[in-house]
C-alpha cells in the first residue's frame, strides 16, 4: 500500500496546494503550511532573509499584537513553530482534537496561521535582522559561568572565531561518507538558527549535562518530565519526554536495566550528541566538527545503527567497554 494512499489532494482556485490525511495514533490536529521559500532563493545579497522572514510570522498582525499567536496557541493547549530549509519554509500548529471529533480546533489552527501568514508585520524586520547583535558575552555569562562552561561562546557570522575548529559539510545528501569539504574561515549559521550557534566543547556540553542531572538548570518537575516518555493515545510509547529520547538499556552482564536520556543535533559544520545515566550520575558527550556525522564515527561505535544513541543494544554495549575500561563494569 501507497503511504500516500490515505492522503486527499485538492488545489484550490488560488493554486495553494491542500493535503489532508486522517491519523487517530494520538488525539490531537496538526495544520502544517509549506512555503516553497528556502535558502537556496536567496540572492547573494540577502543571505538568511527567509528565516528573518520566518520569524516575522510570530511578531504579529494588524489584528493582533506580538505574542497573541503563541499564547492563543498556549491557551488551547497546543504549540507552534517554524524552521527554513534548503527550498522550503515550514510553519505547523498541533492542538488537541475537539471532543466528539469535530473540526473546531482545526478551523481555529488554521485561522491563526492564515492571519500570522498573510498579514505578518513587516515593520519589525530591522529589530529582527540584528537579534545576532543582542547576544553579546554578558548574557552568555550570565547563563552559562554558574555551570562553569567558560568555553561555550556566540558563534560571529560575519568573521572568524579565535580558537575555533574548521568546519567541514558533507558534499552530497548529508552523509559525510560521500566525502566533506571545508565550509571556509567562516560560516553564517544564521540561515539555521535565527541568534546563530553556540560553539563547545565536549568538556562543557558534560558540564551542562550535569547541571541538569544536579537540579542546577531545572525545576524538578521540569526535569521528570524530560525523562518521562510520552505516550500515543493507543498507550505506546513514543521514547521521547519533552523532545528528548528516553530509553532503558542494560550496561553489563547481568546488570538490571537503567535509565538513559539525551539529544542530538547537527549545523553547518558541527554535529553534536550526548546521554546522561541519572541513575549513575554519569554524561557522555561527542562532539565533531562535521556537519551530520551520525553517519561515521559515532555511528560505528554505536554499532552503525540508523541513529546514535537511538539503538539502545549499541548504546548499551559502548557504555559496557566505558564502565570496562573504567573499572566498573556493570555499575
Amino acid at each position: 500500500m501507497s503511504l500516500t494512499a490515505s492522503v486527499v489532494r485538492r488545489v484550490l482556485p488560488n493554486g495553494l496546494t491542500l493535503l489532508v490525511e486522517r491519523d487517530d495514533s494520538a488525539p490531537v490536529i496538526a495544520a502544517v503550511a509549506h512555503v516553497k521559500a528556502g535558502y537556496f532563493d536567496e540572492p547573494d545579497d540577502w543571505v538568511g532573509i527567509s528565516h528573518v522572514l520566518e520569524h516575522m510570522y510570530f511578531k504579529g498582525t494588524p489584528r493582533w499584537p506580538a505574542g497573541h499567536l503563541a499564547r492563543e496557541t498556549q491557551r488551547l493547549g497546543g504549540y507552534l513553530n517554524a524552521g527554513t530549509i534548503y527550498d522550503k519554509t515550514v510553519y505547523y500548529t498541533v492542538l488537541p482534537a475537539a471532543e466528539g471529533g469535530g473540526g473546531g480546533t482545526l478551523a481555529r489552527a488554521v485561522a491563526l496561521q492564515a492571519d500570522a501568514l498573510m498579514n505578518a508585520a513587516q515593520r519589525l524586520v530591522a529589530d529582527e535582522s540584528s537579534v545576532v547583535g543582542k547576544l553579546g558575552p554578558e548574557p552568555l555569562g550570565e547563563a552559562f559561568d554558574p555551570l562553569e562552561m567558560r568555553d561555550t561562546i556566540l558563534d560571529d557570522p560575519t568573521g572568524p572565531v579565535a580558537r575555533r575548529a574548521s568546519f567541514y559539510f558533507p558534499f552530497a545528501a548529508r552523509d559525510p561518507s560521500f566525502g566533506v569539504e571545508d565550509t571556509n574561515d567562516w560560516v553564517d549559521n544564521t540561515c539555521m538558527q535565527g541568534a546563530g550557534a553556540l560553539l563547545s566543547t565536549p568538556t562543557d556540553v558534560v558540564r551542562f549535562g550535569l547541571a541538569i542531572l544536579e537540579g542546577r538548570l531545572l525545576r524538578a518537575e521540569t526535569l521528570g518530565t524530560l525523562q518521562t516518555p510520552l505516550e500515543l493515545v493507543s498507550g505506546e510509547s513514543t521514547g521521547y519526554g519533552l523532545g528528548w529520547f528516553v530509553r532503558e538499556i542494560s550496561i553489563g552482564p547481568g546488570s538490571e536495566p537503567t535509565m538513559v536520556f539525551g539529544h542530538e543535533g547537527s549545523s553547518v559544520g558541527g554535529t553534536t550528541s550526548f546521554v546522561t545515566l541519572p541513575e549513575h550520575g554519569i554524561v557522555i558527550a561527542v562532539t565533531t566538527n562535521v556537519s551530520f556525522a551520525k553517519s561515521l564515527a559515532t555511528e560505528r561505535e554505536l554499532g552503525a545503527g540508523a541513529r546514535p544513541f537511538f539503538r539502545a543494544s549499541s548504546l548499551s554495549r559502548v557504555l559496557a567497554n566505558t564502565f570496562a575500561q573504567s573499572g566498573q563494569p556493570g555499575q
